[in-house]
């Protein structure tokens, strides 16, 4: 910590921005292989997604952590529960899917990421 005039400077600012994108990345990810409508349709575990996403169980399940720290999803045992925010706006079919949204944030990502190309 350094201190700067009679104020404590900390890097917790700059880690909350830094992991803000990542969270981005990570909701993202869960949204474009539809994670929280497949858990909604009772595929709750990261065997069974991995089946239907035809991708690695170990790395579903990483992921599915991140969206748990994210108070996405709740986890029991080896299974995945959508929290209220997840099941209202992140599967497909309700009334107020948010899910084609979060890809905006990714693109915006991107953007900032290519400015100077």
């Amino acid at each position: 910590m350094i201190n700067n005039k009679a104020r404590i400077v900390t890097p917790e600012k700059i880690a909350r921005i830094v992991w803000a994108g990542t969270e981005t990345i990570a909701l993202n990810t869960a949204v474009y292989y539809d994670l929280f409508t497949h858990i909604s349709n009772g595929k709750s575990s990261p065997r069974d997604l991995a089946r239907i996403t035809k991708c690695s169980a170990n790395a579903i399940e990483r992921l599915l952590n991140v969206l748990v720290g994210m108070e996405l999803l709740t986890k029991t045992g080896k299974t995945y529960i959508l929290e209220a925010e997840a099941d209202a706006f992140l599967v497909r079919g309700r009334p107020v899917y948010l899910g084609d949204m979060v890809g905006h944030g990714v693109d915006l990502l991107n953007g900032w990421k290519n400015l100077f190309h």
